[in-house]
């Protein structure tokens, strides 16, 4: 008899711009703004299946996607053109066995646009509230090896991070970009199984969900050329 049943095991969530445990800014640089976040442990929850139950293929799919704002404020007497800011991320699943270790990179990029001189002291701004990028990424295995890492009643566990920047392109030589920026990825396995002929199937499969990793986001952090 053959069934297939997918297991959401993990959320893990990270800011361009905040404050929190295992977030940190790395150095900034012209025009960017750095973003670290672990590796740290993520837990998935193992398939019970055992008996007459036989695993065909496990599925592991890394979901992940990028919004909130960037902005560029012009402190330069003059109008600035031709400018655009890009924002990069990269999140990773590491310490799988065989080579089901994946990446995922939602980016997105503002395109060109022009700023206004300051006036009177005040900067003129450009703001894109609308930054958006999804990236999913899965790997298959039908090796029994690697099929038995997964197979029990507690947790295969791997190591999740991140990094990721914001950078602008053309414009002046006096401005500040600054952005609150969130990245949210989900990790999910697919378990493709079958109960062998001839044998009663078990009255019941237990599976669970696995572990929530979240962290304070949203701060507005600007960084000044």
């Amino acid at each position: 008899m053959k069934k297939t049943t997918l297991l959401v095991t993990a959320l893990l969530a990270s800011a361009l711009s905040g404050n929190a445990a295992l977030l940190s800014y790395g150095p900034v640089s012209t025009g960017s703004l750095g973003l670290a976040f672990g590796p740290t442990a993520l837990n998935l929850q193992q398939f019970n299946c055992t008996g007459a139950c036989v695993i065909d293929s496990v599925t592991i799919t890394l979901d992940a996607t990028l919004a909130g704002l960037v902005g560029y404020d012009n402190d330069e007497a003059v109008s600035n053109s031709g400018v655009n800011i890009n924002v990069t991320s990269l999140y990773q699943l590491l310490g799988f066995v065989s080579g089901l270790n994946m990446s995922a990179t939602p980016n997105y990029a503002t395109g060109a646009f022009t700023v206004g001189p300051e006036d009177g002291g005040n900067a003129d701004t450009f703001e894109d509230s609308k930054v958006g990028g999804n990236s999913i990424t899965s790997k298959t295995t039908k090796s029994t090896g690697d099929i038995a890492n997964f197979i029990g009643v507690g947790f295969y566990t791997v190591n999740a991070s991140a990094t990721g920047s914001i950078a602008v392109t053309g414009g002046g030589s006096d401005f500040a970009e600054y952005g609150s920026l969130t990245g949210i990825a989900s990790a999910s396995i697919l378990y493709d199984y079958h109960i062998e002929s001839g044998v009663p199937e078990p009255s019941s499969m237990f599976l669970a969900g696995g572990a929530l990793l979240a962290l304070g986001m949203g701060v507005r952090r600007r960084a000044k050329n």
